[in-house]
């Protein structure tokens, strides 16, 4: 992609978060290593507020709703949509509104990748 394109591209998002933006600040945990071959939990990082939208995110050919013991329990996924330098990794945590959330997948996955990017999209699990 040349750069007069991704510039276009990266306007157009900027227009399309401020929109409907949310301030999010991420808390990570981080991990020290254990000695023994693993990691323990080490303190939590929290990141820099951020400028993300939130997104339902639907898709027309998957169940909206899961069955279990005590009926049917609406599934609302959401993704963030961010710029494409954020500050965000799988297994991040926020609060919006009330309601807890975990990052639990990030595109483009890797960092580095993320310089050829229009945005970065987090799919989300509600934790409540």
């Amino acid at each position: 992609m040349d750069t007069i394109e991704l510039k276009v591209m990266r306007r157009q998002l900027d227009a399309f978060i401020q929109a409907d933006p949310r301030t999010i600040v991420f808390t990570r945990q981080t991990k020290v290593d254990s000695g023994a071959g693993g990691w323990v939990q080490g303190p939590e990082v929290h990141t820099n507020p951020q400028q993300f939208r939130l997104v339902p995110f639907k898709r027309r050919l998957t169940q909206q709703e899961q069955n279990t013991q005590d009926g049917d329990v609406p599934l609302i996924p959401y993704v963030l949509v961010g710029y494409w330098n954020s500050d965000v990794e799988r297994d991040d945590l926020f609060t919006l509104s009330g309601i807890y959330y975990e990052v639990i997948g990030v595109e483009p996955k890797i960092a580095s990748d993320r310089s050829q990017a229009d945005r970065v999209v987090c799919e989300l699990e509600v934790r409540s």
